[in-house]
Parts: C-alpha cells; sequence; structure tokens
C-alpha cells in the first residue's frame, strides 16, 4: 500500500500507474472497465466529444408512443440443438433429417454469422428451421408421432458421426429434453430488425432481417425498428467506424474475440437520424447493403464512414474520420484478433 500512495508515477516493469479522478472512475466504471485503460480512455473522450446529444438504444423511441424494448437476443438454439433447429442445407448427413419435416412446419432459419449478408430475405436465407405445430407437443398425436421421428433421426446421425481427434463425445439429449428445448426456444422474428452478431474476431458484420417469417439464433442481438429507413439508418451507423468503435469498446474481449451481449449494447449511442438531411439519408440508406463490413486485420475508410464523419464534424471531417481509425485500430489491437 505504500508504494500505491507514493507521487513516484514512474512505471515498474510490467506495470503501468495512472491517475484518475474519483468521479471519472465512479461514472466510467459503470460502462466497462475498458473505458478506464489504454486505449479505451482515448475511445472514451472521443465519444464524448463528438457524440453530444445522441440518445442509448434502450431510450430510443420511433415515436412518442413506442412502448416495449427494441433490444433483444435471438431465440434459436439457446438451449442447444442448433444443428436440428436450423439445418443448413449443406449438411449432407442432416438431409435424411430434413427429408422427415412437414413443409408447413419448414421455415427460413438463421444461425450462423459467417459470410453475413447485408439483408437477410426469402433470398438470402437458405438454412430450413424447424417449427412444429403447437399440437406436435402433444403426446399420442400423429404430429407428435412425427416430430419424435424427427428428433430420433436427428440423434441417429448424431451418434453415427466419429468423435473429432482430441476431443471427447457429449452425451446427447433424449427425445423429451429435446422436445422442450424446441417449444421453448423456436420462435418466429417479426422480421424488421438489425441484426448483430454476439461473437465475432474477423470482421464487424451487421444485417438487417427482413423476412418475417424466420427464427434467428442466440448467435444474435436483434435490434427491432418498424420505419425501413431509420432501420437502414441505423444498420449503416453501426457498420460504421464510429458504430464499430462503441462496440469495441462496449463489448467483452475474449482469447482474440470480441463478444457481445444485450445488456452490453444498452450503453451503444445513436445520432438524431431526423436531424440528417435528405440528401444525407439517401447516401446512407443507398450505401448500406453495397459496404462491406471492416476487416479487423486490415480496416479500411469506406464512402460510409466519410459520410457519417461530415454528419459528426461536417467543418473537419478528415481529421475526424482519421481519429475514429486510429482509435478504432489500437482497440482492436488490444484484443489482438
Amino acid at each position: 500500500m505504500k508504494g500505491l500512495k507514493s507521487s513516484n508515477k514512474s512505471s515498474i516493469r510490467g506495470v503501468n500507474f495512472t491517475q484518475i479522478k474519483r468521479e471519472v472512475f465512479l461514472n466510467q466504471s459503470k460502462s466497462g472497465w475498458r473505458r478506464l485503460i489504454g486505449a479505451g480512455i482515448a475511445a472514451s473522450s472521443f465519444i464524448d466529444k463528438y457524440y453530444k446529444g445522441f440518445v442509448t438504444l434502450p431510450s430510443y423511441k420511433e415515436s412518442p408512443s413506442h412502448k416495449g424494448k427494441i433490444i433483444s437476443r435471438g431465440t434459436l438454439g439457446n438451449s442447444g440443438n442448433a444443428r436440428l433447429a436450423s439445418i443448413s442445407k449443406a449438411d449432407v448427413h442432416m438431409q435424411q433429417v430434413l427429408d422427415l419435416i412437414p413443409t408447413e412446419w419448414q421455415h427460413k432459419g438463421l444461425n450462423s454469422s459467417k459470410k453475413l449478408p447485408a439483408i437477410c430475405d426469402n433470398t438470402t436465407l437458405t438454412d430450413v428451421a424447424i417449427l412444429p405445430s403447437d399440437i406436435a407437443y402433444d403426446d399420442g398425436t400423429p404430429e407428435n408421432t412425427t416430430l419424435k421421428n424427427i428428433i430420433t433421426t436427428y440423434l441417429k446421425v448424431l451418434n453415427a458421426e466419429p468423435c473429432k481427434p482430441g476431443k471427447q463425445a457429449k452425451a446427447s439429449k433424449s427425445v423429451p429434453q429435446i422436445l422442450t428445448d424446441l417449444k421453448k426456444d423456436q420462435r418466429i422474428s417479426g422480421g424488421s430488425e438489425v441484426l448483430i452478431p454476439r461473437a465475432t474476431r474477423k470482421f464487424a458484420s451487421v444485417s438487417i432481417l427482413e423476412d418475417h417469417n424466420a427464427v434467428v439464433s442466440t448467435n444474435f442481438i436483434r435490434i427491432r425498428i418498424k420505419d425501413v429507413t431509420t432501420r437502414r439508418l441505423l444498420a449503416s451507423w453501426v457498420l460504421s467506424v464510429f458504430g464499430q468503435l462503441q462496440i469495441e469498446l462496449l463489448a467483452t474481449p475474449q482469447e482474440g474475440m470480441r463478444k457481445i451481449e444485450v445488456g452490453t449494447m444498452n450503453g451503444f449511442l445513436i445520432p438524431n437520424f431526423s436531424a440528417l438531411t435528405s440528401p444525407q439519408m439517401t447516401q446512407l440508406t443507398s450505401l448500406y447493403s453495397k459496404e462491406k463490413p471492416l476487416d479487423f486485420n486490415n480496416p479500411i475508410k469506406r464512402l460510409t464512414d466519410n459520410y457519417w464523419a461530415e454528419v459528426l464534424s461536417p467543418n473537419d471531417s478528415d481529421t475526424l474520420l482519421d481519429q475514429a481509425f486510429i482509435i478504432f485500430n489500437q482497440l482492436v489491437d488490444e484484443r489482438k484478433p
């Protein structure tokens, strides 16, 4: 303790000392410890300076009468069984299971964030999610027999596959357990959502769910926005370096991965979209589906970043954008993707 009270600010090997005012420490720590160390200090100052007047996602309302939460997490695979809950047509071994699923139980499914399309709709969603009818969960009904047969075939597929070298085989769940899981987790999304992967290592992806008949995995944070233009503006903001800088700061780094939860996004700030000019709205919404997500290992400035920089600082957008990329790169480097 004596060393901590010393006025000597020099670092010892492996340890850096930083003096932080008590009120600043208490205020910043509420939003996460990354704001108090390393590049997080610069990121926090940058946000405080340029994101004035912005609102957090939980407090955003599309209209004065709007009620309810707009942030949630997907449900598919929450209890496991993701391979059954959303079957990839590229999964050869699962085709025998897919063949047993009645057409009326088949819906679009979104499970993986790999190669995530900018727009998730009837043409880009290719996985098949199983959504049995309510009566299928009632013992003794023909539908229940069909569902049990599907699950039994799925378990046979799992048991027939060899265990990967160095890994211990997981114990399979029973048919009743999987029935309970499916009944609890399979929920149709309302569509009109901005989707953000909960865990990512290489790319800062974001997508818009336009399909109103899909089941979304627990791998995604869902942000419900009814208005088409606002939905695209929000997706554009999240896609931009200014949105990604925030997520990088708010997220939890874990072995190079960037992980977020619903609570993480409660601190995410969004601008007043209604204050944008009509040309700005047109530019940003039209660019959204054309822009590639930032590559964490080689982030390159895009038109979307330029346009948002002009919104934040019309008179000095180039300097602002350079600063944002410097801080973003530093945050990513600390995470070591």
